[in-house]
């Protein structure tokens, strides 16, 4: 009985020796792939946590509501095409010359729907555009630093390099709403056009 009892417990040790080897290998892997979701999880939850923190300093930027210059607002068809046709030719040209183009007339003359005709046309140049007003009740459109806000944000929206480095700005600036429009301007865009310079050309 004794030997028999003995050599029954040595084949059940033969039977589940490969079985309990297959479970911990088994059981490895699993933990495992566990860690490999866990890392992606994690991976996932960072990278959602930092896109809202960059949303929410950009979104201080973003430009006042009706700023944009609307395509209704155009000329008619046909009209002031010489005009048009001379700023569009500035906006794109490679040697253009000046960076500024001065648009000016008497008041009701077509400014603002030439304005509105050139972002038409720009199409996939035009990365913003902000209509400034005297009109009272509108002090988002009359306030210069809302202007070069909304200048920075454009810029950040369409330019990955550009908007990390104004991004760096934002967290590092806790004051920048209390310095001036000089100050502002260099920091949200002269240094971090700058640095980019070569991914805007």
């Amino acid at each position: 009985m004794a030997q028999d009892s003995h050599v029954t417990v040595i084949v059940a040790k033969g039977i589940l020796s490969p079985r309990s080897s297959q479970l911990e290998g088994l059981r490895r892997r699993l933990e495992m792939h566990k860690k490999a979701i866990e890392t992606v999880f994690l991976d996932d939850i960072k990278e959602g946590l930092n896109y809202l923190q960059e949303k929410e300093l950009l979104v201080k930027l973003r430009p006042p509501g009706g700023s944009q210059i609307l395509e209704e607002n155009q000329c008619l068809q046909g009209t002031r095409e010489s005009v048009i046709e001379d700023v569009v030719k500035w906006a794109i040209g490679s040697n253009s010359g000046s960076r500024l183009f001065w648009l000016h007339g008497v008041a009701g003359c077509g400014k603002s729907s030439v304005a509105a005709s050139v972002c038409n046309r720009l199409g996939e140049y035009l990365i913003g555009s902000f209509s400034c007003t005297k009109v009272e009740g509108y002090n988002d459109r009359r306030d210069p630093f809302r202007l070069i806000h909304s200048l920075a944000y454009f810029l950040a929206d369409v330019n990955v390099p550009f908007r990390t480095e104004l991004l760096k700005v934002l967290r590092d600036a806790k004051n920048l709403a209390r310095m001036g429009l000089v100050t502002q301007g260099k920091l949200i865009l002269t240094n971090p056009l700058t640095v980019t310079r070569s991914s805007l050309m």
